[in-house]
């Protein structure tokens, strides 16, 4: 008995130390049915009523073996024992592989996520309780490193991360695990699929490890944990010395795009630019898992040379001009109406217009601002705010013929990554304004017009477009 209380100490100390539980929480508990989730759920079991918790089991069927049902059956019926309300759901996991081209392991991660935050989500829990351990801990450190991993990486699994997934075993042994399941007579079931070295976490379990054990100690696995606890708190202290960084460089930010100050990051060790690159990623809403280190290297090191673009990820593009590196998402096509007066507001592209009328002939249309512009009412038809067409051509006010809006892009040095992001005002199908670049000779306000519609774009394209310092072409708009 004295040892089970010592093994419900340790994760109770751990999970203090770390932050993992606190008074009156909801937890959702993970259960395979396997030895780790059974000792997970029954040392929280013991700490739920010091610390008021409500607990949840969670179960999901991967459908990956004939006696799958049988787990379920015995998740179902550990919960009723302890009287606890169990969810469980089942998925073809091996079909969303097939469909996504991805690993068994990678789907069965990503479905289980999913089912688990679900469960959360509909019971209003505060943490998702895992079964990770110290052994997993190793596992894991050999595969990434296996993988080529950096700095992120090789600091292992967390005991908490994104404020609600927590790990209370992460500390324990797989043999201390084992040994307290004996103790307490607990039972559970086996997963074959644990001896299929056709994975990878297997084959470093079955083959790599035992090995390093044999070859140099049998505390192998603690010796690599150990270093990943080490790692991770110089990696904690980078990350935050990378986002202070992030704030000082940026020079915009929106969904979609981000500028950063180029020269302010190369100043910076390559240790935080190469943060830098994953916070723009990762703020623009891109898995960091698809953004590999030798590829932001591969981007940093052509950057410091010359003027270029890259593909970071199929999802994400980076450029630099020698001034800003920019991160771009691509923007799809919009195509929206435009009020005859008042504010319309354009979530899709992070944007507002404002359309008024001048009942008298404004004395000065001459504003200076290219992100304002004065039309004659009576050459205007039904307004409309939209991307860039292919083809799409305009008649300059100040040149003479019409020109095509993507030479115009060219000319005027917009970086190709933010071309999405240029508005057109249309009537019709006749642009009229290129937003911030040139506006039309087609609806000019003449001398003797006494109205005059003033449109007036704030938003995105114009906090990108004066972060990068285009070349203004402000023409003015009375004939």
């Amino acid at each position: 008995m004295q040892h089970e209380n010592s093994f419900i100490q340790r994760v109770h100390t751990y999970s203090d130390h770390h932050g993992l539980l606190s008074q009156g929480q909801t937890v959702v508990v993970a259960v395979s049915g396997g030895v780790d989730s059974v000792v997970l759920l029954d040392v929280l079991t013991h700490l739920a009523p010091s610390l008021d918790l409500t607990l949840h089991v969670a179960h999901l069927n991967h459908r990956l073996r004939p006696n799958s049902g049988e787990d379920r059956d015995f998740v179902e019926t550990l919960a009723r024992d302890l009287r606890l309300t169990c969810h469980t759901q089942e998925a073809d996991i091996a079909s969303r592989a097939r469909s996504n081209g991805e690993s068994l392991e990678e789907a069965g991660r990503e479905m289980r996520r999913s089912f688990l935050s679900g469960v959360a989500s509909d019971v209003g829990a505060h943490r998702i309780a895992l079964g990770h351990h110290l052994d997993d801990q190793a596992e894991t450190v050999l595969m990434r490193l296996t993988r080529g991993a950096g700095l992120t990486g090789l600091a292992g699994i967390r005991p908490l991360t994104a404020g609600e997934w927590i790990r209370p075993l992460l500390a324990e042994s797989r043999a201390a695990i084992d040994a307290y399941a004996n103790a307490r007579g607990l039972h559970h079931v086996d997963d074959v699929s644990n001896n299929d070295t056709r994975f990878l976490r297997n084959r470093i379990r079955h083959r790599v490890i035992p090995r390093l054990r044999t070859e140099f100690s049998d505390a192998i696995p603690a010796v690599i944990a150990r270093t990943a606890d080490l790692l991770r708190s110089d990696e904690d202290f980078l990350a935050q010395t990378a986002v202070d960084a992030f704030k000082t460089v940026t020079c915009v930010q929106t969904d979609r795009k981000i500028a950063l100050d180029g020269p302010a990051c190369f100043r910076y060790h390559i240790a935080i630019q190469r943060r830098l690159f994953r916070l723009a990623a990762g703020r623009l809403g891109v898995d960091l898992r698809e953004l590999s280190a030798a590829r932001v290297n591969d981007a940093l090191d052509r950057f410091s040379r010359e003027s270029s673009r890259v593909d970071l990820t199929p999802d994400l593009t980076a450029c630099f001009d020698g001034r800003l590196f920019v991160f771009g998402r691509r923007v799809g096509p919009f195509d929206l109406p435009i009020k005859e007066s008042g504010l319309t507001q354009y979530p899709q592209i992070g944007a507002e217009l404002v359309v008024s009328c001048s009942q008298d002939r404004p004395r000065d249309l001459k504003t200076g601002d290219p992100f304002t512009a004065w039309f004659d009412p009576s050459r205007l038809g039904p307004l409309r705010l939209r991307s860039v067409q292919p083809g799409d051509r305009i008649e300059p006010y100040g040149l003479s013929g019409r020109v095509k809006i993507s030479k115009l892009l060219i000319d005027r040095k917009v970086p190709r990554i933010v071309r999405d992001e240029v508005p057109v005002v249309v009537s019709g199908d006749e642009p009229l304004w290129v937003v911030g670049l040139r506006t039309s000779a087609r609806a000019l306000v003449p001398e003797e017009a006494r109205r005059a519609v003033h449109l007036e774009f704030r938003g995105d394209w114009r906090n990108l477009a004066n972060a990068l310092q285009l070349p203004s072409s402000k023409a003015p708009s009375d004939g």
